[in-house]
């Protein structure tokens, strides 16, 4: 059941999922041809289900799933109302987020047909950038970012970030440009933050498609 939001968290919830909805705008502009719209099947909420390796958010249609960020983790729709693109009817914000911890788990599904390797690498580039700008995000002036990992596979388009920004936390990002049905391409991204620790670095790397 999806919840409001908690407010002591707000501010920074919605300040990084500004970040994702501009670079949204990017992926539209990387994209030559508009990208057709999701339709409501692809939209779809993620189902929890209950698997021989745990509970799962899974993909009633594509079948992609991720492990379950855990019990205290709630879907909330304001941050998805305020993530969403409108302007952008091919991309679907899922936020999931924990009241006590802060720490954010989003899932970014978008239609990209005939998206290049170039294409996928500077859409993750600009989801890193945007998380991790000092501009963008209001990140204290004095705070240090550093790229821990960085891994972009144009020819296969897979893509892995490690960032740790000192003094809030860590942001982990998941890429994959796969076809799931038909001819259609779809980018998949996978973000999380914690601002005290790595915890979600599991949930990141569970991504399956």
């Amino acid at each position: 059941m999806k919840r409001g939001f908690p407010r002591k968290w707000a501010i920074r919830f919605y300040i990084a999922l500004a970040a994702a909805t501009l670079a949204a705008v990017v992926w539209i502009n990387l994209s030559r041809k508009k990208p057709e719209p999701l339709s409501a099947a692809e939209r779809q909420d993620l189902a929890v289900t209950d698997e021989l390796s745990g509970k799962r958010l899974r993909h009633p249609l594509l079948g992609f799933s991720l492990a379950y960020p855990g019990p205290k983790f709630f879907e909330s729709a304001d941050a998805e109302k305020k993530v969403g693109f409108t302007g952008d009817p091919s991309t679907r914000f899922y936020a999931f987020t924990e009241l006590d911890s802060g720490r954010m788990v989003i899932v970014s599904l978008s239609r990209r047909p005939h998206m290049s390797g170039n294409g996928f690498a500077r859409a993750v580039d600009s989801v890193t950038q945007m998380f991790t700008s000092r501009t963008a995000a209001g990140f204290d002036a004095g705070a240090a970012v550093d790229v821990l990992s960085k891994e972009v596979d144009r020819d296969g388009k897979r893509a892995e970030v490690h960032v740790r920004v000192h003094g809030l936390g860590h942001l982990r990002l998941r890429a994959r440009l796969d076809r799931f049905a038909g001819e259609t391409d779809y980018l998949l991204m996978v973000i999380a933050v914690s601002p005290a620790d790595d915890s979600l670095a599991p949930v990141v790397a569970s991504l399956s498609t």
